[in-house]
């Protein structure tokens, strides 16, 4: 996967965390092991990243030790850069929030044994984690080492830097931290800690995450024929005025809308005109009627096909109607955008600025508008799509999944 790709993804994850907070612990689990494997990522700013998300992952969604068990399968992964970047995060935990917010004595046999581990800098940031361990919580660390089976020479380098750490006053060990990080209790709920924010790297920020309106093209000026909300707003009613006098009326004149779109061998301009017809009758309060949704739920094949038309000009109105539709009639067109989503989103690789501009505006409308959580899983299932575009564009969706909200 592609950096950019792996870093908006990191960062739609944090922005979940920053606004579920302790209501996103139940869904660590499930993002948490990639999220690990991100650590050991080529480029500096996917590598950052992960770190921030793990940190948020301590806090607010839960604490420090909590997500410290589940990091220990990261000590024996099979990149080595992840293994010494997962020492670094325990250090940092360390340094951050104190020797109780983490059990020291689970991970001290870990990381001895990374001691011997095949790769210089592991073996490097090992020492001084475990040094790291001593000046937090004294010389119970020192004790526990020297029962372990380390050759002389390595443990000969280890307690030399001890006593350095001790002789130059770096010793920050308490009463209160030595008992917590030995004790075999978790802490009891979200340990109650400050956290220090990170200067936002140009790479990593929010402002890298691009506003779904300028993916969409900002007009002819950047992409020619590529749309905005602004134009689709423009012509939600720039349609042809008309009066429904009965149900009966009403039903006639959505059967003739059916028949016309259904039938592909008609002309172009004739289908075309079919769409601005159901927008004249939502303008003309066509909703209001009890008939209306079981009749838009018939059309849902025929708007299905008019979407992926070869004709820019019928995809770009089956677009512009759909997201009128859904603007108008709010959750109770869920039904049809659960069944439409997946025909727009084959619209989004489209090299026809006209066809995937659409797509994607229409997208945004639906999600704003037809606020449902059936609809999510439909929007994330492409974050692993063949195509590069979707999952980029996929992530962006996600990524703004709270500004609908």
């Amino acid at each position: 996967s592609s950096t950019q790709v792996s870093l908006l993804g990191l960062e739609v994850v944090h922005a979940l965390v920053s606004r579920m907070k302790a209501n996103f612990k139940q869904h660590i689990t499930s993002v948490l092991s990639v999220t690990i494997d991100r650590l050991g990522d080529s480029k500096d700013q996917v590598r950052d990243c992960a770190k921030k998300v793990l940190l948020s992952f301590m806090v607010p969604a839960s604490n420090p030790q909590y997500i410290i068990e589940r990091l220990t399968p990261a000590f024996t992964h099979k990149l080595w850069k992840v293994k010494e970047e997962s020492l670094c995060l325990v250090n940092y935990v360390l340094n951050e929030w104190g020797a109780k917010s983490i059990i020291i004595s689970k991970l001290i046999p870990l990381v001895v044994k990374m001691m011997e581990d095949s790769s210089v800098p592991v073996r490097e940031q090992a020492v001084l984690t475990l040094v790291e361990f001593y000046r937090h919580v004294g010389e119970r660390v020192r004790q526990d080492i020297c029962k372990r089976d380390i050759q002389p020479s390595k443990l000969s380098i280890l307690t030399s830097k001890m006593d350095e750490a001790k002789n130059k006053g770096l010793m920050i060990a308490s009463y209160e931290g030595w008992f917590m990080s030995w004790s075999n209790n978790e802490p009891d709920g979200p340990v109650e800690v400050a956290i220090k924010k990170a200067p936002r790297s140009k790479s990593t920020g929010r402002s890298q995450v691009p506003p779904i309106k300028s993916i969409a093209g900002a007009g002819s000026q950047s992409h020619a024929g590529a749309l905005d909300e602004e134009l689709f707003c423009k012509s939600f009613d720039d349609v042809p005025k008309i009066f429904i006098s009965s149900s009966k009326d009403l039903i006639a004149r959505m059967e003739k809308v059916k028949d016309t779109l259904n039938d592909t061998n008609k002309d172009w301009e004739l289908r075309q005109d079919a769409l601005k017809s159901l927008r004249s009758l939502v303008v003309a309060n066509a909703t209001k009627y009890p008939e209306f949704l079981g009749l838009l739920k018939g059309l849902g094949p025929a708007l299905r096909v008019s979407v992926l038309d070869l004709r820019s000009q019928i995809v770009r109105e089956a677009c512009i109607t759909l997201g009128y539709l859904s603007q108008e009639l709010g959750r109770d067109f869920e039904q049809m955008a659960e069944y439409i989503i997946p025909a727009i989103i084959q619209l989004l690789p489209n090299s026809a600025k006209v066809m995937s501009t659409s797509g994607l505006v229409v997208l945004k409308f639906i999600l704003q508008y037809t606020q449902s959580h059936r609809l999510i899983p439909l929007i994330t299932c492409n974050l692993a799509s063949k195509s590069n575009i979707i999952r980029r564009l996929a992530v962006i969706l996600v990524y703004h999944l709270p500004e609908f909200c």
